[in-house]
């Protein structure tokens, strides 16, 4: 991976179980103009502000092998803030879901599944076969999440895709990655204070924008 800054961090995992970066990411990319999160090219980017620290950007590059175990490197940017990498490198596992809980989780879940294949799809019993490295990602960014999905409500995707992006764009701040990596979501004191009109010109519905 090529950086426009050197990365204040760079660490290594090396998960006992395989993992598929690339598909776990995507529901947390709103499309491919998403300002906040991307995955391409071999990497993954993700950018938020943990609650107690200042904004990070992450760069987590894909696996060679989303079938069976293999290093997963990653690199942090947070302005030199050593409370906000010491969160962010703790948290690297639960961010791929591959932290003790969510691996005992998908051990129960296998059992599980062994125990009551004669009772479910044959589709089910295939995708978790076929999808070994399907993790559960938590970023625990929950107020950025509850912004995308009240943005969904009754309207189209395209619709609540572009209203994320407006805001992102236009209340988000800068990466401390630099240009052109994710913007960080916009504070949640921020979104609070944005006046009426301003929605009405990121074409957000007013019943929307009072949520």
């Amino acid at each position: 991976m090529k950086f426009t800054q050197q990365p204040d961090y760079s660490g290594v995992l090396l998960p006992s179980v395989p993992v598929d970066v690339a598909a776990n990411a995507a529901p947390l990319v709103r499309g491919a103009g998403d300002p906040t999160a991307a995955t391409g090219n071999g990497v993954t980017w993700l950018s938020f502000q943990p609650l107690t620290t200042g904004p990070v950007t992450v760069a987590i590059a894909h696996p060679a092998s989303t079938v069976s175990p293999s290093e997963i490197r990653y690199h942090i940017w947070a302005n030199a803030d050593v409370a906000a990498l010491e969160t962010v490198i703790d948290r690297m596992p639960v961010l791929l879901g591959i932290d003790e809980s969510a691996l005992a989780g998908w051990a129960e879940f296998d059992e599980l599944l062994d125990a009551t294949a004669h009772l479910l799809p044959s589709s089910v019993i295939t995708a978790r076969r076929e999808h070994p490295g399907m993790r559960l990602m938590s970023t625990g960014q929950l107020v950025d999440e509850l912004c995308t999905v009240v943005l969904e409500q009754k309207v189209t995707q395209r619709q609540a895709r572009a209203s994320w992006r407006w805001l992102a764009d236009t209340f988000g701040e800068l990466s401390p990655a630099g240009e052109p990596a994710p913007k960080i979501a916009p504070r949640p004191e921020t979104v609070m204070h944005i006046q009426s009109w301003q929605w009405h010109a990121g074409w957000v519905q007013p019943f929307l924008a009072r949520t």
